[in-house]
């Protein structure tokens, strides 16, 4: 069952998800990459970790 896990745009390194995505999950076919607002949602077979959001955002 796939699981969906929401990241706030504004601190998310986008290029840096889609390659933590294709390296955890392989083909684009098994997670998907959509805007919901100023949240990305990202369906995938298993939540994201919090390690996992943290290496692809920005904080202050």
């Amino acid at each position: 069952m796939a699981s969906v896990t929401y990241i706030e745009a504004k601190y998310l390194y986008f290029d840096m998800l889609v390659t933590l995505l294709e390296t955890l999950f392989g083909a684009p076919s098994n997670y998907r990459v959509k805007m919901q607002g100023d949240l990305v949602e990202v369906t995938a077979p298993r939540g994201l970790t919090d390690e996992e959001i943290s290496s692809v955002t920005w904080h202050e």
